[in-house]
């Protein structure tokens, strides 16, 4: 795939975070694909790859200016198991359709096209795609910035997201593609890194001084970069860009773009976030905490329903006077974003993270306030007996000792 984006990364050491938008984002689309029920005037591969590429000729045009032709890759793909169903005339294609490069949000109208296009191709040959977990076909994106590459201040703050969010953003996919297959490690569990906790491995990530060495850490299989992880930073040598592998393979233009609208608020989120947040997050995962509605929205993350948690757990009162005065003490925490230590739109309440075991115990058993009353508690606890920052606890407390103040006043 051909996704030159200025320049693959280099090895130096630039720190720096030029600051990126959603207009400034590049993508490139992977799409595997397994074609079965052929016939003998359509068995050969290469012919698979002229009537797709025919089919997607209209969406070149319209993506084409003068003196810059644009085309889809349309090539084999040895990875895809097209011979599953059977020997003989059972046998499928394999087909992998990768996309030009896209600028901002071009994907949001040549991803549907592109869909459409492939499966109208297919059915005039009276063939059909077949998806199924054996087939084992993916959908991969890369992300890039256009005319530069990453710095190393950018590919860290991925690279820390990576092993803080991994677990939580598997929700997104099928269950068959949530496994460490060989070709979808967990970075978790890369030679460098496996057997730390969360926070040793945010640790030694912020240690790599060159992108060679980061790679090393967060792409190692045993002690070489591989790309065969969930999330492939080693793409910033090749092609600029940082790719997504983890998604099961699909031809739904809607799934396509939800997982698209996902990696990038992924990308943009980590690139914003202060260096300091990522070993606090890092602890509140080796804690077992689960994240709110803000960060998921934040990070492109599952929200807590889809989590297993209930929505509606640990969602303080909001403010009558529409004050938020601790929001106004406190330096901002992450750009943007309202303050962490509320919940959506300011309301008041410790909603950082909920712990997933006290949840999952006290849920159905009392009731939603008796819920958040415990729940504060043992956050409150487990933020002053594990000193986790002091103005975080302090805003925390604050919050509750105004809340408390409201209650009495409302119940008198």
């Amino acid at each position: 795939m051909s996704l030159s984006i200025g320049g693959a990364s280099g090895d130096g050491a630039d720190l720096s975070f030029p600051g990126v938008d959603h207009e400034e984002i590049t993508l490139g689309v992977e799409l595997e694909l397994a074609i079965f029920n052929l016939n003998d005037d359509n068995r050969d591969h290469s012919l698979w790859f002229s009537y797709i590429r025919g089919a997607l000729i209209d969406i070149e045009r319209k993506l084409s200016k003068p003196g810059n032709r644009v085309i889809f890759t349309v090539k084999d793909d040895a990875s895809i198991n097209i011979w599953w169903k059977g020997p003989g005339s059972n046998v499928g294609v394999a087909v992998e359709v990768a996309t030009p490069i896209l600028l901002g949000d071009q994907f949001e109208w040549v991803i549907p096209e592109m869909c459409t296009a492939i499966n109208d191709a297919v059915k005039r040959q009276g063939a059909t795609i077949d998806l199924s977990p054996e087939s084992e076909c993916g959908l991969h994106v890369h992300i890039g910035i256009q005319e530069r590459h990453y710095t190393l201040g950018e590919l860290k703050r991925i690279a820390k997201a990576v092993v803080i969010f991994e677990d939580v953003m598997e929700i997104h996919h099928a269950a068959h593609r949530r496994a460490s297959a060989d070709y979808i490690k967990s970075n978790r569990a890369a030679e460098q890194l496996k057997g730390l906790s969360i926070v040793q491995m945010i640790e030694k990530l912020e240690s790599a001084t060159t992108s060679n060495g980061l790679l090393h850490m967060i792409n190692s299989d045993p002690d070489h970069p591989d790309k065969h992880f969930k999330y492939n930073l080693t793409a910033t040598k090749k092609f600029g860009t940082v790719e997504f592998r983890q998604a099961e393979g699909s031809i739904d233009a809607t799934k396509i773009l939800e997982w698209i609208r996902n990696v990038v608020t992924f990308i943009i989120g980590a690139l914003y976030t202060p260096d300091e947040r990522f070993p606090e997050f890092a602890y509140w995962v080796d804690q077992g905490f689960a994240w709110d509605e803000d960060i998921c929205a934040y990070y492109g993350l599952p929200p807590p329903d889809r989590q297993g948690l209930p929505a509606d757990i640990d969602q303080a009162p909001r403010s009558d006077d529409g004050s938020n005065e601790e929001a106004e003490e406190s330096d901002d925490i992450l750009p943007d974003l309202a303050d962490l230590s509320f919940g959506s739109d300011g309301a008041e309440g410790p909603s950082v993270m909920r712990k997933r075991d006290t949840l999952r115990e006290l849920k159905g058993k009392v009731s939603a306030k008796i819920h958040s009353h415990h729940i504060r508690e043992r956050l409150t606890d487990k933020i002053h007996r594990k000193h986790v920052r002091e103005r975080l606890a302090n805003r925390i407390k604050r919050t509750l000792a105004k809340i408390s103040k409201r209650r009495a006043a409302q119940s008198n």
